[in-house]
């Protein structure tokens, strides 16, 4: 029989709510603290992150600081005395005071297989790297940006087709029940990372997701489309127009880097090795649809220049 632990849950995005409802369903979680609400979508409206509403849904207790490094928050997790913390995709660092609280530590579930690819962006960062596997780590919290040991390890392979969205929903589920195992240890225990081998993600903004056909290939703006699929999303501009690419493959054909052909009705951007062949875009204030959709209702995309 594994040993129930009480544990104070910190976690914000939908990547997190898988590990909540496993912990739940073998612990007692004592408190989940998330982010505050913030605006969102075209309206700004006042929305409430994934891990707080399935929280409501739970019927669990919730803070929402705007920072753990107050007075107030670090006395609120030591009045409830847990025996670990658990940090997924929560999005601040935790100050040393904080992560020492818990009688057995502070434990963070990262999406990739460390010390590669630490900070914000794991997913995306394999996806753009083309790698061939990721994972997930669990580890120890320290001061630094998932600088902790590591505890356990899984992996999958990443399918030609994921996107973020695919890889994002199976490393959820990987990370709930790779913390599952590790919580069924009576003890835990982590081996420290080898820094010779850390990577860093970038942190993606908006301006990330324009696709550049003079200065990347095909390959490279397709793994693009894929890693930022959820947010910011691809995009290039035509008669200044915004034009989103939200799905395409690649050929090798090769031609004048951004200009646009129709190939026996094939869609082709012309790219600095390869060419780009979107399958779904989205034009300025349109909903998505296909290509050749996409060309009847703008029939001078064809042969420009982008």
């Amino acid at each position: 029989m594994s040993k129930r632990r009480r544990i104070v849950f910190m976690g914000t995005s939908v990547f997190a709510v898988p590990v909540l409802e496993r912990l739940l369903a073998e612990h007692d979680v004592l408190l989940v603290i998330t982010q505050p609400d913030r605006k969102a979508g075209r309206k700004q409206f006042l929305t409430a992150p994934p891990v707080k509403r399935r929280a409501l849904e739970l019927e669990l207790p919730i803070y929402q600081p705007e920072t753990m490094k107050s007075v107030e928050a670090l006395e609120k997790v030591r009045q409830l005395a847990p025996d670990l913390c658990v940090v997924v995709a929560y999005g601040q660092l935790l100050k040393k005071e904080l992560l020492e609280i818990p009688k057995e530590g502070t434990l963070n579930v990262h999406a990739s297989l460390l010390p590669k690819y630490r900070g914000a962006s794991p997913i995306q960062s394999a996806i753009l790297q083309g790698e061939k596997e990721t994972g997930v780590s669990i580890m120890f919290l320290d001061e630094g940006l998932d600088t902790g040991p590591v505890i356990k390890q899984a992996s999958i392979p990443i399918k030609k087709d994921d996107d973020y969205l695919s890889l994002e929903a199976k490393l959820s589920l990987l990370g709930a029940q790779t913390l599952a195992e590790v919580l069924n240890q009576a003890s835990l225990t982590g081996i420290p990372q080898d820094d010779s081998k850390a990577s860093l993600c970038q942190t993606i903004s908006k301006e990330h997701g324009l696709l550049e056909f003079k200065l990347a290939s095909a390959v490279e703006l397709e793994r693009k489309i894929r890693a930022f699929a959820a947010w910011p999303q691809t995009f290039c501009f035509w008669n200044a127009k915004r034009i989103k690419i939200l799905k395409a493959s690649t050929s090798n054909e090769t031609g004048e880097p951004g200009r646009v052909t129709v190939e026996n009705g094939v869609l082709k951007i012309a790219c600095l090795q390869g060419s780009l062949l979107p399958q779904v875009l989205q034009a300025e204030g349109k909903r998505a649809m296909d290509a050749a959709s996409l060309l009847r209702g703008y029939p001078n995309f064809k042969d420009s220049l982008l």
